[in-house]
Protein backbone atom coordinates (compact mmCIF):
# COMPACT_ATOMS: atom_id res chain seq x y z
CA UNK A 1 0.00 0.00 0.00
CA UNK A 2 2.70 2.24 0.88
CA UNK A 3 4.89 1.80 -2.12
CA UNK A 4 2.03 2.49 -4.52
CA UNK A 5 1.11 5.19 -2.98
CA UNK A 6 4.62 7.29 -2.65
CA UNK A 7 4.98 5.76 -6.54
CA UNK A 8 1.73 7.60 -7.28
CA UNK A 9 3.01 10.70 -5.66
CA UNK A 10 6.59 10.31 -7.39
CA UNK A 11 4.47 10.01 -10.85
CA UNK A 12 2.24 13.24 -10.27
CA UNK A 13 5.18 15.22 -9.08
CA UNK A 14 7.67 14.10 -12.44
CA UNK A 15 4.05 14.22 -15.07
CA UNK A 16 3.90 17.13 -17.29
CA UNK A 17 0.51 18.20 -16.80
CA UNK A 18 -1.63 21.40 -18.50
CA UNK A 19 -3.40 21.97 -14.76
CA UNK A 20 -2.07 20.84 -11.72
CA UNK A 21 -2.76 17.35 -10.14
CA UNK A 22 -3.14 17.49 -6.37
CA UNK A 23 -2.66 14.29 -4.00
CA UNK A 24 -5.28 12.83 -1.58
CA UNK A 25 -4.16 9.97 0.20
CA UNK A 26 -5.90 7.52 2.02
CA UNK A 27 -5.35 5.51 5.14
CA UNK A 28 -4.76 1.82 5.36
CA UNK A 29 -7.86 0.45 6.66
CA UNK A 30 -7.16 -3.16 6.21
CA UNK A 31 -9.80 -3.96 8.62
CA UNK A 32 -12.36 -2.52 6.52
CA UNK A 33 -11.35 -4.80 3.86
CA UNK A 34 -11.48 -7.55 5.75
CA UNK A 35 -15.04 -6.89 7.12
CA UNK A 36 -16.31 -5.86 3.27
CA UNK A 37 -15.02 -9.41 1.99
CA UNK A 38 -15.84 -11.89 4.56
CA UNK A 39 -16.78 -15.31 3.45
CA UNK A 40 -15.49 -14.15 0.25
CA UNK A 41 -11.65 -14.50 0.75
CA UNK A 42 -11.82 -17.92 -1.88
CA UNK A 43 -13.37 -16.66 -4.48
CA UNK A 44 -11.14 -15.99 -7.64
CA UNK A 45 -9.67 -12.48 -8.35
CA UNK A 46 -12.31 -11.01 -10.49
CA UNK A 47 -15.12 -12.59 -9.11
CA UNK A 48 -17.32 -11.25 -5.85
CA UNK A 49 -15.08 -9.94 -3.63
CA UNK A 50 -13.21 -7.87 -6.08
CA UNK A 51 -16.83 -6.29 -6.67
CA UNK A 52 -17.33 -5.71 -2.70
CA UNK A 53 -13.37 -3.93 -2.88
CA UNK A 54 -14.57 -1.75 -5.75
CA UNK A 55 -17.56 -0.73 -3.89
CA UNK A 56 -15.83 -0.05 -1.06
CA UNK A 57 -13.20 2.09 -2.26
CA UNK A 58 -15.96 4.05 -4.88
CA UNK A 59 -17.93 4.64 -1.79
CA UNK A 60 -14.71 6.17 0.21
CA UNK A 61 -14.16 8.48 -2.77
CA UNK A 62 -17.71 9.37 -3.81
CA UNK A 63 -18.46 10.56 -0.14
CA UNK A 64 -15.01 12.59 -0.61
CA UNK A 65 -15.69 14.06 -4.19
CA UNK A 66 -19.19 15.34 -2.23
CA UNK A 67 -17.44 16.47 0.89
CA UNK A 68 -14.94 18.62 -0.89
CA UNK A 69 -17.66 19.65 -3.71
CA UNK A 70 -15.89 17.71 -6.58
CA UNK A 71 -17.51 17.98 -9.90
CA UNK A 72 -16.80 14.45 -10.64
CA UNK A 73 -15.37 11.05 -9.41
CA UNK A 74 -14.32 8.04 -11.17
CA UNK A 75 -11.92 5.14 -10.66
CA UNK A 76 -8.48 3.98 -12.90
CA UNK A 77 -9.10 0.44 -12.24
CA UNK A 78 -10.35 -0.50 -15.38
CA UNK A 79 -7.29 0.09 -17.32
CA UNK A 80 -6.42 -3.25 -16.12
CA UNK A 81 -7.53 -6.17 -18.54
CA UNK A 82 -8.48 -8.23 -15.24
CA UNK A 83 -10.82 -5.43 -14.05
CA UNK A 84 -14.65 -5.67 -15.02
CA UNK A 85 -15.83 -2.18 -16.50
CA UNK A 86 -19.00 -2.89 -16.72
CA UNK A 87 -19.42 -3.77 -12.89
CA UNK A 88 -16.76 -1.13 -12.00
CA UNK A 89 -19.25 1.75 -13.81
CA UNK A 90 -22.33 0.70 -12.24
CA UNK A 91 -21.20 0.41 -8.83
CA UNK A 92 -20.05 4.04 -9.88
CA UNK A 93 -23.25 5.04 -11.02
CA UNK A 94 -25.55 3.92 -8.36
CA UNK A 95 -22.71 5.57 -5.78
CA UNK A 96 -22.92 8.92 -7.94
CA UNK A 97 -26.98 8.71 -7.05
CA UNK A 98 -26.51 7.90 -3.64
CA UNK A 99 -24.03 10.90 -2.84
CA UNK A 100 -25.00 13.29 -5.63
CA UNK A 101 -21.94 13.74 -6.96
CA UNK A 102 -21.39 12.67 -11.36
CA UNK A 103 -19.37 9.44 -11.88
CA UNK A 104 -17.19 9.46 -14.44
CA UNK A 105 -18.46 6.14 -16.62
CA UNK A 106 -15.01 4.69 -18.66
CA UNK A 107 -13.17 1.95 -19.80
CA UNK A 108 -9.53 3.28 -19.71
CA UNK A 109 -8.24 -0.39 -21.48
CA UNK A 110 -10.23 1.02 -24.55
CA UNK A 111 -8.00 2.95 -27.43
CA UNK A 112 -4.64 1.24 -26.27
CA UNK A 113 -5.01 2.57 -22.72
CA UNK A 114 -3.55 -0.76 -21.36
CA UNK A 115 -0.52 -0.83 -23.68
CA UNK A 116 0.36 2.87 -22.96
CA UNK A 117 -0.21 2.47 -19.26
CA UNK A 118 2.97 -0.26 -19.57
CA UNK A 119 4.46 2.48 -21.94
CA UNK A 120 4.48 5.19 -19.25
CA UNK A 121 5.21 2.56 -16.41
CA UNK A 122 8.73 2.07 -18.30
CA UNK A 123 8.94 5.09 -19.58
CA UNK A 124 8.77 6.97 -15.33
CA UNK A 125 10.61 3.30 -13.93
CA UNK A 126 7.53 2.48 -12.36
CA UNK A 127 6.55 -0.20 -9.39
CA UNK A 128 4.55 -2.58 -11.10
CA UNK A 129 3.43 -5.99 -9.47
CA UNK A 130 1.79 -8.81 -10.69
CA UNK A 131 -1.07 -9.46 -8.59
CA UNK A 132 -3.65 -6.66 -7.68
CA UNK A 133 -3.07 -5.26 -4.23
CA UNK A 134 -5.26 -7.24 -1.65
CA UNK A 135 -3.36 -10.29 0.22
CA UNK A 136 -5.70 -12.86 -1.15
CA UNK A 137 -5.22 -11.72 -4.84
CA UNK A 138 -1.02 -12.10 -3.40
CA UNK A 139 -1.49 -15.86 -2.11
CA UNK A 140 -2.91 -16.00 -5.76
CA UNK A 141 -0.26 -14.68 -7.58
CA UNK A 142 2.48 -16.42 -5.31
CA UNK A 143 0.09 -19.74 -5.97
CA UNK A 144 0.87 -19.10 -9.86
CA UNK A 145 4.42 -18.52 -9.25
CA UNK A 146 4.94 -21.91 -7.48
CA UNK A 147 2.60 -23.89 -10.40
CA UNK A 148 5.07 -22.08 -12.74
CA UNK A 149 8.11 -23.35 -11.12
CA UNK A 150 6.41 -27.15 -11.47
CA UNK A 151 5.27 -26.56 -14.73
CA UNK A 152 9.54 -25.89 -15.50
CA UNK A 153 9.83 -29.47 -13.81
CA UNK A 154 6.95 -31.39 -15.14
CA UNK A 155 4.09 -29.52 -16.37
CA UNK A 156 0.31 -29.81 -16.19
CA UNK A 157 -2.65 -27.64 -17.94
CA UNK A 158 -3.66 -24.13 -17.25
CA UNK A 159 -7.11 -23.07 -17.42
CA UNK A 160 -8.56 -21.75 -21.24
CA UNK A 161 -7.93 -18.30 -21.96
CA UNK A 162 -9.88 -18.69 -24.69
CA UNK A 163 -11.90 -20.69 -26.84
CA UNK A 164 -13.57 -21.44 -29.94
CA UNK A 165 -15.49 -24.52 -31.51
CA UNK A 166 -13.01 -27.18 -32.11
CA UNK A 167 -10.21 -25.23 -29.97
CA UNK A 168 -8.94 -23.84 -26.80
CA UNK A 169 -5.95 -21.53 -25.50
CA UNK A 170 -3.79 -21.70 -22.53
CA UNK A 171 -0.80 -20.66 -21.04
CA UNK A 172 2.46 -22.81 -22.14
CA UNK A 173 3.97 -24.80 -19.58
CA UNK A 174 6.88 -26.62 -19.52
CA UNK A 175 5.54 -29.76 -20.11
CA UNK A 176 4.97 -28.41 -23.54
CA UNK A 177 8.41 -28.58 -24.61
CA UNK A 178 8.23 -32.21 -26.65
CA UNK A 179 5.07 -30.62 -28.28
CA UNK A 180 6.85 -27.17 -28.83
CA UNK A 181 9.83 -29.54 -30.78
CA UNK A 182 7.42 -31.39 -33.10
CA UNK A 183 6.57 -27.74 -34.63
CA UNK A 184 9.87 -25.73 -34.01
CA UNK A 185 11.93 -28.21 -34.82
CA UNK A 186 10.43 -29.06 -38.30
CA UNK A 187 12.51 -26.80 -40.84
CA UNK A 188 9.13 -27.21 -43.31
CA UNK A 189 6.84 -25.69 -40.83
CA UNK A 190 9.94 -23.01 -39.69
CA UNK A 191 10.20 -22.28 -43.20
CA UNK A 192 10.12 -18.53 -42.54
CA UNK A 193 12.47 -18.82 -39.94
CA UNK A 194 15.08 -20.43 -42.63
CA UNK A 195 15.91 -23.49 -40.10
CA UNK A 196 14.58 -25.76 -37.61
CA UNK A 197 15.26 -24.93 -33.98
CA UNK A 198 17.80 -26.65 -31.79
CA UNK A 199 17.22 -28.15 -28.65
CA UNK A 200 18.13 -24.84 -26.88
CA UNK A 201 16.56 -22.48 -29.12
CA UNK A 202 13.20 -24.40 -28.46
CA UNK A 203 14.11 -23.68 -24.31
CA UNK A 204 15.15 -20.45 -24.86
CA UNK A 205 11.01 -19.80 -27.50
CA UNK A 206 9.81 -21.01 -24.46
CA UNK A 207 11.20 -19.35 -21.55
CA UNK A 208 10.48 -16.52 -23.63
CA UNK A 209 6.81 -16.70 -23.44
CA UNK A 210 7.00 -17.33 -19.53
CA UNK A 211 8.58 -14.34 -19.47
CA UNK A 212 5.94 -12.66 -21.40
CA UNK A 213 3.74 -13.90 -19.21
CA UNK A 214 4.81 -12.37 -16.35
CA UNK A 215 5.80 -9.33 -17.78
CA UNK A 216 2.79 -8.54 -19.66
CA UNK A 217 0.03 -10.75 -19.22
CA UNK A 218 0.02 -12.55 -22.24
CA UNK A 219 1.96 -14.17 -25.19
CA UNK A 220 1.66 -17.34 -27.60
CA UNK A 221 -0.72 -19.47 -26.12
CA UNK A 222 -0.84 -22.92 -26.14
CA UNK A 223 -3.88 -24.24 -28.73
CA UNK A 224 -5.26 -27.40 -27.40
CA UNK A 225 -7.29 -29.17 -30.33
CA UNK A 226 -10.85 -30.44 -27.78
CA UNK A 227 -11.24 -33.79 -29.18
CA UNK A 228 -8.13 -34.83 -28.05
CA UNK A 229 -6.66 -32.80 -25.53
CA UNK A 230 -3.47 -32.47 -28.25
CA UNK A 231 -1.13 -29.26 -28.19
CA UNK A 232 -1.76 -28.51 -32.47
CA UNK A 233 -0.36 -25.07 -32.29
CA UNK A 234 0.61 -21.46 -30.91
CA UNK A 235 -1.11 -18.70 -30.76
CA UNK A 236 -1.43 -15.45 -29.30
CA UNK A 237 -1.04 -11.45 -28.65
CA UNK A 238 2.98 -10.29 -28.13
CA UNK A 239 4.42 -6.62 -28.22
CA UNK A 240 6.57 -6.32 -31.28
CA UNK A 241 8.99 -3.83 -32.71
CA UNK A 242 8.83 -1.79 -35.71
CA UNK A 243 9.03 1.07 -38.08
CA UNK A 244 5.52 1.97 -36.68
CA UNK A 245 6.67 1.52 -32.93
CA UNK A 246 5.85 -1.29 -30.73
CA UNK A 247 2.82 -3.18 -32.14
CA UNK A 248 0.31 -5.64 -30.15
CA UNK A 249 1.05 -8.50 -33.27
CA UNK A 250 -1.14 -11.90 -33.54
CA UNK A 251 1.04 -14.56 -34.03
CA UNK A 252 0.74 -18.14 -35.13
CA UNK A 253 2.44 -21.46 -35.27
CA UNK A 254 0.79 -24.87 -36.41
CA UNK A 255 1.77 -28.25 -36.20
CA UNK A 256 2.66 -29.12 -39.80
CA UNK A 257 0.32 -32.18 -39.73
CA UNK A 258 -2.71 -29.49 -38.63
CA UNK A 259 -1.98 -27.29 -41.80
CA UNK A 260 -4.96 -26.36 -44.41
CA UNK A 261 -7.68 -27.20 -41.64
CA UNK A 262 -8.82 -23.93 -40.52
CA UNK A 263 -7.08 -24.26 -37.16
CA UNK A 264 -5.05 -20.73 -37.64
CA UNK A 265 -7.72 -18.68 -38.88
CA UNK A 266 -10.20 -19.81 -36.18
CA UNK A 267 -7.34 -19.15 -33.32
CA UNK A 268 -5.97 -16.27 -34.97
CA UNK A 269 -10.04 -14.36 -35.24
CA UNK A 270 -9.90 -15.43 -31.71
CA UNK A 271 -7.14 -13.77 -30.34
CA UNK A 272 -8.43 -10.96 -32.49
CA UNK A 273 -11.33 -10.89 -30.75
CA UNK A 274 -9.88 -10.74 -26.95
CA UNK A 275 -7.51 -7.91 -28.38
CA UNK A 276 -10.36 -5.54 -28.80
CA UNK A 277 -12.97 -6.78 -26.45
CA UNK A 278 -11.09 -7.91 -23.19
CA UNK A 279 -7.49 -6.13 -23.51
CA UNK A 280 -9.03 -2.89 -25.26
CA UNK A 281 -6.27 -2.40 -28.21
CA UNK A 282 -7.58 -0.20 -30.96
CA UNK A 283 -5.87 -1.77 -33.57
CA UNK A 284 -4.11 -5.08 -33.73
CA UNK A 285 -1.45 -6.51 -36.41
CA UNK A 286 0.42 -9.41 -37.64
CA UNK A 287 3.92 -8.98 -39.16
CA UNK A 288 4.62 -11.61 -41.79
CA UNK A 289 7.12 -12.42 -44.18
CA UNK A 290 6.52 -11.56 -47.59
CA UNK A 291 6.92 -15.00 -48.85
CA UNK A 292 4.93 -16.64 -46.24
CA UNK A 293 1.76 -16.92 -48.16
CA UNK A 294 -0.37 -19.13 -45.96
CA UNK A 295 -0.02 -16.50 -42.75
CA UNK A 296 -0.52 -13.82 -45.38
CA UNK A 297 -4.16 -15.67 -46.08
CA UNK A 298 -4.65 -15.84 -42.34
CA UNK A 299 -4.09 -12.35 -41.95
CA UNK A 300 -6.66 -11.75 -44.85
CA UNK A 301 -9.40 -14.08 -43.54
CA UNK A 302 -8.92 -11.80 -40.39
CA UNK A 303 -10.12 -8.67 -41.96
CA UNK A 304 -6.18 -7.66 -41.54
CA UNK A 305 -5.18 -5.52 -44.48
CA UNK A 306 -1.27 -4.05 -44.90
CA UNK A 307 -0.25 -1.00 -43.49
CA UNK A 308 3.87 -1.17 -43.97
CA UNK A 309 6.82 -2.49 -44.76
CA UNK A 310 10.36 -3.18 -43.43
CA UNK A 311 13.29 -5.30 -43.57
CA UNK A 312 14.08 -7.63 -40.14
CA UNK A 313 17.73 -8.99 -39.88
CA UNK A 314 17.44 -12.38 -38.83
CA UNK A 315 20.16 -15.71 -39.21
CA UNK A 316 22.87 -13.78 -41.40
CA UNK A 317 19.49 -12.96 -44.06
CA UNK A 318 17.47 -9.74 -45.11
CA UNK A 319 14.06 -10.89 -44.41
CA UNK A 320 11.12 -8.59 -46.44
CA UNK A 321 8.19 -8.29 -43.84
CA UNK A 322 5.03 -6.87 -44.44
CA UNK A 323 2.74 -5.18 -41.27
CA UNK A 324 -0.95 -6.27 -41.57
CA UNK A 325 -3.29 -4.35 -39.18
CA UNK A 326 -7.01 -4.66 -38.38
CA UNK A 327 -8.86 -1.85 -36.23
CA UNK A 328 -11.62 -2.28 -33.85
CA UNK A 329 -15.28 -1.31 -35.41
Amino acid sequence: FYKRRSEQERFISLLPAENPISFMGAEFECESFYSAVKGLENIPEGGERCFACYRLRLEKTAALAKEKGFDYFTTTLSISPHKNAEMLNSIGGELGEKYGVSYLFSDFKKKNGYKRSTELSQLYGIYRQNYCGCVFSMREAERRANEKNEHNNCGYGDSPIIETPRLYMRKMNGGDYDSLCAMLKDKETMYAYEHGFSDEEVREWLEKQLDRYEKNGFGLWAVILKENGDMIGQCGITMQESPLGQLPEIGYIFRRDMWHKGYAAEAAGACKKYAFEVMGFDKIYSIIRENNLPSVKVAQRNGMVPVGTFTKHYYGMDMPHIIYSAERI
